[in-house]
């Protein structure tokens, strides 16, 4: 009997039996293909490349009288507005100038107590 079509003279394969095979196997291949790498890179639009800053600095007014602001006070805006900016000397940024030079003539004493008023009545005096 067996399998319809087969001829009866074909053997059966012989049974595995317990042990380690032989057989050993690998496998491999080769693609060639071109490598290539992509990259994209995104910068925010709006890039400094050099900050220059110049601020003019009136007299302060010192018990009614214009009074040239010192050294240590100019010093101390001049920090303030390096602050301000974000003043870079690894960008390139030149120093800030900071120059006192008195713009507005001596007010009476009359203007100092309206532009107080101002003040109080919420407007805004610079």
């Amino acid at each position: 009997m067996g399998i319809p079509g087969m001829t009866s003279s074909v053997t059966p394969n012989p049974p595995v039996t317990g042990g380690q095979s032989e057989y050993k196997g690998s496998d491999s291949s080769i693609d060639y293909e071109v490598s290539k790498t992509i990259q994209r890179t995104t910068q925010r639009p709006g890039k400094i490349t050099k900050l220059s800053v110049a601020v003019v600095v009136d007299n302060k007014i010192v018990n009614g009288v214009s009074t040239p602001w010192t050294q240590q006070e100019l010093n101390d805006i001049k920090n303030l507005v390096k602050n301000a900016v974000g003043f870079d000397i690894a960008r390139g940024d030149p120093d800030v100038e900071i120059k006192n030079i008195p713009l507005i003539p001596h007010f009476s004493k009359k203007w100092h107590l309206q532009k107080r008023q101002l003040k109080e009545k919420g407007y805004v005096i610079c």
